[in-house]
């Protein structure tokens, strides 16, 4: 199993380096998170204001309108930006780099122009699974509210982080099917736990290094408020700012490892692989 782990990590990576227009559409993605995080920076202010001062001062306290409480609050507001980023325009870009890496490892032309058309074609697949996966992110925030709070701090993140590893090794292959063998959204969806059940420890230890790498933005995240308190309210928007920035390259390598990790099963494509 390590070797063929191995083999799609060094295969990712080939293609990430040669071919770096692979990380195009996860540029675009980090473009819309900076200008939704930008937005939400200056909320507190006119005319932003009128329309998230009612929302946040209801859900979180009139303090946190106020500097540095909105500084304070600006991660969690920013979860939910980076949530509806993904199902809208996210999963969408996503199969844009799935198209490209399939080409480039088939030996077939990159023309990025007719890879946004077909992904956008398919828009209304690729926006319903990405809210299928927001919809299963926040439920597991949810848990987290409900359940692991209970938990020591690092107890609790290593649970989250367990189950958002299991989450995507059931359904990282879900996009690449679709993109790849052309299957349909639920099919596809079908096809990707059906993949994870009978691959599981493969596909959790293929994604699971990419996530550990990200895992001390998370930690930092998680101590926004005692960072907060030793250092600066401001100490937020670099951490996540730095968190946008990692996500381009790691999302990436994900989701290459889940395109190559489909076509090395598919026999009649793994045969055409260069």
């Amino acid at each position: 199993m390590a070797n063929s782990i191995k083999k799609i990590w060094v295969a990712a990576y080939d293609v990430m380096v040669k071919r770096p227009i692979v990380l195009l559409p996860f540029v675009f993605i980090a473009f819309l998170e900076t200008f939704a995080l930008e937005i939400l920076y200056f909320f507190p202010r006119k005319p932003l204001s009128y329309i998230f001062n009612p929302v946040v001062e209801k859900f979180f306290g009139e303090a946190f309108v106020h500097y540095p409480g909105c500084i304070v609050i600006l991660p969690r507001l920013f979860y939910f930006a980076h949530v509806l980023v993904y199902a809208f325009f996210g999963v969408c870009l996503m199969a844009v780099s799935v198209d490209i890496c399939k080409n480039v490892r088939l030996g077939l032309a990159v023309k990025i122009n007719s890879l946004f058309d077909n992904a956008t074609k398919r828009y209304i697949s690729f926006l319903a699974f990405g809210l299928i996966i927001a919809n299963l992110v926040i439920l597991i925030g949810r848990a987290d509210q409900l359940f692991l709070h209970r938990l020591p701090h690092l107890l609790a993140i290593a649970v989250m982080f367990s189950l958002n590893v299991i989450l995507y090794t059931l359904l990282i292959s879900t996009v690449p099917l679709m993109v790849v063998t052309n299957e349909p959204l639920f099919k596809a969806l079908a096809k990707s736990i059906t993949l994870a059940w009978r691959n599981f420890f493969k596909l959790f230890f293929l994604i699971l290094f990419p996530f550990l790498v990200y895992l001390p933005v998370a930690i930092l995240k998680s101590y926004s408020f005692q960072l907060i308190d030793k250092t600066f309210p401001e100490i937020n928007i670099l951490i996540t700012i730095a968190g946008i920035i990692l996500a381009i390259f790691l999302d990436c390598f994900i989701i290459l490892c889940a395109t190559h990790f489909v076509m090395y099963k598919d026999k009649e494509l793994a045969k055409k692989i260069k």
